[in-house]
């Protein structure tokens, strides 16, 4: 598709519908429902085209084509933080049978949400200047504040995001945070046409329980939602992934089915070099136990989006009073806790993975092999 002609049909600033030709750049992006290309001449705009497996049935593609028309007309979130559809695109006059995809704001300056809250990554993030408040985890804890608050605003516009995932969400080093590829997501109140796409990992129980995958309603959508921010504030690690000697068998998807976390009581042990519970602020702690383990049997009494925010808002204007700073490193910030024992350091104690949030000096030892 790289060189392809298309037209692009979109409203402009006036609200008067327009159209011209763009022509398709290289290709930036591959996902499971099509492809992302630049547009030459427009540097702001990707263009998103769908596989033809994905929209080779004529209704799934003027459903499609409906939807990101209405998106474009009620836009599913704050002007700031989307790249939801801005534009429909067509091989030809426009029609239903010519829609190829759509249009989307491009963000510049932003990575991928999995590379600023793995260790890995985040380590080769940290070497950069412009970085530099990533060193610290209330870092984290800000960008776990912004994504609620999108969160709420998109669920307030009558939205659900059918494939939350760390795929679809990018973050700038001020930890604010944008959401891309929003094509995904269902208009409350009208049936949704065609597969819902989603990854088990972050599928409600009561999905996985009749093998479907992604979200349907609001219910499903905030359990994906705590697995998120359970992983920004954990440093990436899944809350329904353990250790199970006596059942190696074991997979993610068998604990979130059966509500065992190692983190809230249940079965097996934390991965190697994982967090404890101890670095969860107490607060939070009671929405991820109902959002794991009481949402299994009652999947409302999860806490809607509101909630995260107000909460994660809370434990944040209160940093000054309860956040401490241990005396073996001005990174290492936490919540306080009955012991008052640093959560960074006993990751160290407890399996010699070494610091998970180190300071510049030892990123560079790390990295010189000292």
């Amino acid at each position: 598709m790289e060189g392809k002609r298309l037209r692009l049909s979109k409203i402009d600033a006036r609200g008067r519908n327009v159209s011209y030709f763009i022509r398709l750049g290289e290709r930036t992006h591959t996902g499971g429902e099509g492809e992302i290309y630049s547009v030459e001449g427009e540097p702001e705009i990707l263009g998103k085209i769908y596989s033809d497996v994905s929209i080779q049935n004529p209704g799934i593609r003027k459903f499609k084509m409906e939807k990101i028309r209405k998106m474009m007309l009620k836009p599913p979130e704050r002007r700031d933080g989307q790249a939801g559809p801005e534009g429909l695109l067509f091989d030809g006059h426009e029609s239903p049978e010519n829609f190829v995809g759509f249009t989307m704001r491009r963000f510049s300056n932003m990575e991928m949400l999995e590379n600023v809250y793995t260790n890995e990554t985040r380590f080769e993030l940290l070497e950069k200047v412009q970085w530099e408040n990533l060193r610290r985890w209330s870092s984290l804890f800000m960008i776990a504040l912004n994504l609620s608050i999108i969160m709420e605003d998109i669920c307030r516009k009558g939205y659900i995001i059918a494939d939350l995932s760390p795929a679809n969400i990018l973050v700038d080093p001020d930890m604010r945070v944008a959401l891309i590829d929003c094509d995904s997501f269902i208009i409350r109140g009208e049936n949704e046409y065609g597969r819902i796409v989603g990854n088990p990992e972050y599928t409600a129980p009561e999905r996985l329980k009749i093998k479907k995958m992604g979200n349907t309603d609001e219910a499903s959508w905030r359990f994906s939602f705590a697995v998120l921010i359970f992983r920004i504030l954990m440093l990436g690690y899944h809350p329904f992934r353990g250790i199970y000697p006596d059942n190696p068998e074991y997979t993610e998807t068998d604990n979130i089915i059966n509500g065992n976390s190692p983190y809230f009581g249940g079965k097996g042990s934390r991965q190697y070099g994982s967090p404890s519970e101890s670095a969860i602020p107490e607060p939070l702690k009671t929405l991820f136990v109902r959002a794991f383990i009481y949402g299994v049997k009652s999947p409302m009494i999860r806490p809607d989006f509101t909630e995260w925010r107000k909460t994660l808002q809370y434990v944040y204007e209160l940093r000054h009073e309860k956040f401490y700073i241990c005396g073996k490193s001005s990174n290492h910030i936490f919540y306080e806790n009955p012991l008052h024992i640093c959560p960074w350091c006993r990751i160290d104690e407890e399996w010699g993975s070494g610091d998970p949030v180190p300071t510049a000096e030892t990123i560079r030892m790390i990295k010189n092999g000292l």
